[in-house]
C-alpha cells in the first residue's frame, strides 16, 4: 500500500488536471459569468483541499494530513480529526466504503468539517442572506466534486499500488 508521501506525490501530480477539468466544463457550460462560475471555481479548490481532508484521516495516529494541521494555524483541527479517526475506526475501519468511497466518504468528511462551523455560526447568531444560498450550494457542490476527484486519485493509488 502506498504511504502518505506517495499519496501526496500522486495528488500533486494531478493538480493541474482539476483546473483543466473545471475550465473545460465551464467552457462547455457556455463560459457564463453567472452563479455557475462558483461551481467551476470551487472544483479545483476542492481538489486542493484533498491535501488536508484525505481519506486516510480515519487512521489513528499521525498521518501526513494530520501533521499538516499540527504544523499550521489550524492546530485545533488536529484534535477534531483525531476524534474522527477514533469514531471511524470503531464503526467503519480503514479503507471501508464509509472512509474511502469517493462521494460518500467525501461527503462524510465534509460534513465533519462543517459541524464546528455550523455550531459556531449558530452560537454567534450569524446567518446566510437569502440571496446567497443558491450560490453557496453551487460552491459546495464544486468543493464536494473536486475533493471527490482527489479522493478518487487516492483510492486508485491504493488499488494499483498493492504489494
Amino acid at each position: 500500500m502506498p504511504d502518505g508521501r506517495t499519496h501526496y506525490r500522486y495528488w500533486r501530480g494531478w493538480r493541474c488536471s482539476a483546473i483543466v477539468i473545471a475550465t473545460l466544463a465551464w467552457g462547455i457550460h457556455g463560459g457564463l459569468l453567472d452563479k455557475s462560475l462558483l461551481f467551476f471555481l470551487a472544483f479545483p479548490l476542492g481538489y486542493q483541499l484533498g491535501a488536508w481532508i484525505d481519506p486516510d484521516l480515519d487512521l489513528r495516529g499521525n498521518t501526513r494530513a494530520k501533521r499538516r494541521y499540527r504544523r499550521s494555524i489550524l492546530y485545533p483541527a488536529y484534535w477534531w480529526w483525531q476524534l474522527y479517526s477514533i469514531i471511524a475506526s470503531k464503526f467503519a475501519g480503514h479503507r471501508s466504503l464509509l472512509t474511502h468511497l469517493p462521494l460518500l466518504s467525501t461527503a462524510i468528511r465534509l460534513a465533519w468539517v462543517l459541524i464546528p462551523i455550523i455550531v459556531i455560526t449558530a452560537i454567534m447568531g450569524w446567518f446566510i442572506p437569502e440571496g446567497y444560498v443558491s450560490g453557496l450550494a453551487l460552491f459546495g457542490m464544486g468543493l464536494l466534486l473536486g475533493l471527490s476527484y482527489a479522493d478518487t486519485i487516492h483510492v486508485v493509488a491504493d488499488i494499483f499500488m498493492r504489494s
